[in-house]
């Protein structure tokens, strides 16, 4: 069985044919990205597991199925193991919080729903353009695995999006609890084997996702979420003007 869904995902992962790149901060290619599911995560800092803070992300299936399937079921949990539980276990200041660890937390290992190993990077469609971009993150032989991170750069410029574009498929978008996500990547840190001379490092209370899951809601397009609004041409993400 778990052969069988690994050719699939291989036959997928070489499709030359994706498609043109997605452009998220111009609003013509923003409504070509159909958002098909909603998932979020109820986050906790440290000891206080009573006040939880959402994190809602619009996944886009039509543009990478197969990853999509896959965080679908890690956010669920259906195959015996997932997100739930799981650490926000790196933040690099101003750029990236990084989890999906499902195996140990330690930023090291992940497991694919779709495997149980790792799979190929599907496309590099959606760039990373806009705030609260969500993206696979590589192994060393450059496929993927469970781990993910979100973009928390506010600003975000060509030059941003060059560091992530055709490197790290992105799969998702921040609509809700951007403020929740700057307050992970203003989280203090203890440097490590991550801090490579930037403000980089584990955080140093726990972040963990409570609970997590899908949300039954219709998704509503991008264009009229209560994350995205437009002024003039340009979006602006939770308050931050992007820079085009």
């Amino acid at each position: 069985m778990v052969a069988k869904e690994k050719e699939k995902v291989v036959l997928a992962a070489s499709d030359s044919d994706a498609g043109p790149s997605l452009d998220l901060s111009i609003l013509e290619q923003r409504q070509q990205a159909k958002v098909t599911d909603k998932a979020y995560f109820d986050v906790v800092v440290g000891d206080d597991t009573k006040n939880t803070s959402r994190i809602v992300l619009a996944l886009f299936g039509d543009v990478v199925p197969e990853t999509v399937k896959n965080f679908k079921l890690l956010v669920t949990g259906k195959p015996g193991y997932g997100y739930q539980g799981t650490t926000f276990y790196r933040v690099v200041k101003d750029l990236q919080i990084s989890a999906g660890d499902v195996l140990g937390n330690s930023g090291k290992s992940g497991k694919s729903a779709l495997t149980g190993d790792v799979f190929p990077q599907e496309n590099f469609r959606i760039m990373h353009t806009v705030p609260g971009i969500v993206s696979m993150q590589n192994t060393i032989d450059k496929q993927v695995d469970s781990r993910f991170f979100i973009s928390t750069r506010q600003n975000v410029d060509l030059g941003y999006s060059k560091i992530f574009d055709g490197k790290y498929v992105a799969f998702a978008l921040v609509i809700e609890g951007m403020d929740v996500v700057e307050r992970l990547n203003n989280a203090p840190t203890n440097t490590g084997i991550f801090d490579k001379g930037i403000k980089s490092g584990r955080p140093k209370d726990n972040i963990v996702i409570q609970k997590c899951g899908l949300l039954e809601d219709a998704p509503a397009p991008l264009s009229s979420s209560a994350a995205a609004t437009t002024s003039g041409d340009k979006p602006v993400f939770s308050g931050a003007q992007l820079q085009r």
